[in-house]
């Protein structure tokens, strides 16, 4: 008998780790995640105060890896500065990674170090928090980029060391980008048109991605 015990305990332990990644990944199809979620991204308005938004051809490889996207460029009606948004929707795996500083390398950007930002939101808003970086071109075919990325599955977006394990919990996860050309290296972040952006932007999708139905 005390020779089937490890047999046993092994058993066990595989079964639950089975169960567990069963739930993770929905793998018996106990709710409609990421279909649910990523539904709800057609509801983020395109107008947002003074920014008015249009919404783009996606292209690139960013856009196979999720099971549904949102992918906006806003104007800036007073003053015509321009931001890209782009949000993906899958389950917390398949977010997790390709993250910017990684993408954007390997097409001959240079990355600054990422560091985090908190936008200062109103009372009534969660505390978010997003990695932002330079993305500098090494050729003179392209512009430079600041980035802001985050990921959020309730409601508050978060600047996350390991998402895939901070998220591991969700069956749907959300990732957001949101990205401003030729951004000055010396610019303050309070100046950059993502961050003005923010203030319309981050409870609109608040609004739209997480408020029960």
């Amino acid at each position: 008998m005390h020779r089937m015990l490890p047999t046993f305990a092994a058993m066990t332990a595989a079964l639950l780790c089975g169960a567990v990644h069963g739930i993770w990944t929905d793998r018996w199809h106990l709710s409609n995640e990421p279909a649910a979620s990523v539904a709800r991204l057609s509801e983020v308005s395109l107008h947002l105060g003074d920014w008015e938004g249009e919404s783009l051809a996606p292209e690139g490889k960013q856009f196979k890896s999720a099971a549904g996207h949102l992918y906006h460029r806003y104007t800036h009606r007073p003053t015509g500065k321009k931001v890209t948004v782009f949000i993906a929707c899958d389950r917390p795996g398949p977010v997790s990674i390709h993250t910017p500083n990684v993408c954007y390398e390997a097409v001959g950007y240079e990355v600054g170090k990422p560091t985090r930002f908190t936008p200062k939101l109103g009372a009534a808003e969660p505390a978010n928090s997003f990695w932002t970086a330079r993305f500098h071109k090494k050729n003179a075919s392209g512009a430079d980029l600041r980035i802001y990325w985050g990921w959020s599955a309730e409601g508050a977006w978060e600047a996350a060391d390991d998402p895939r394990l901070t998220f591991a919990r969700y069956r749907a996860l959300f990732k957001l980008y949101m990205i401003r050309e030729s951004a000055s290296a010396d610019e303050p972040l309070d100046q950059d048109p993502c961050v003005q952006l923010m203030q319309q932007l981050l409870p609109e999708l608040r609004r739209a991605l997480f408020t029960p139905s």
